[in-house]
């Protein structure tokens, strides 16, 4: 996560859901991230000598993502995440493989970022 906060301005650090740098319980972007966090740890609870894994990326690390890069709607997100398990219970997730396709504007050529 800090890679991806460092990627963003100062000004977009804030939340756009709750307005706060700490974030409220029932924020969307709370709610997501304890989501997959707690996907990540069963599938190292059932996977007990992995260290790392490759996963698509969820429909709600993709709503986070997008509301922090602040993302055009129809952006298609591409790549998997890279989980790894640094001891049991702690896990660090990398999106810097998940890129983004963009349509073709009116002026022609392909986008991606």
């Amino acid at each position: 996560m800090d890679d991806l906060l460092e990627s963003v301005s100062e000004s977009t650090r804030v939340c756009p859901d709750c307005g706060q740098t700490e974030h409220a319980d029932t924020c969307p972007i709370t709610v997501a991230l304890r989501g997959e966090s707690d996907a990540d740890r069963a599938w190292f609870e059932n996977h007990p000598m992995a260290t790392e894994y490759f996963r698509e990326l969820s429909s709600r690390e993709e709503y986070l993502l997008r509301r922090l890069l602040d993302l055009p709607a129809d952006a298609v997100p591409h790549g998997r995440v890279h989980v790894t398990q640094i001891e049991p219970g702690l896990r660090i997730r990398d999106w810097r493989a998940i890129g983004w396709y963009l349509p073709i504007s009116a002026s022609g050529g392909d986008r991606s970022c």
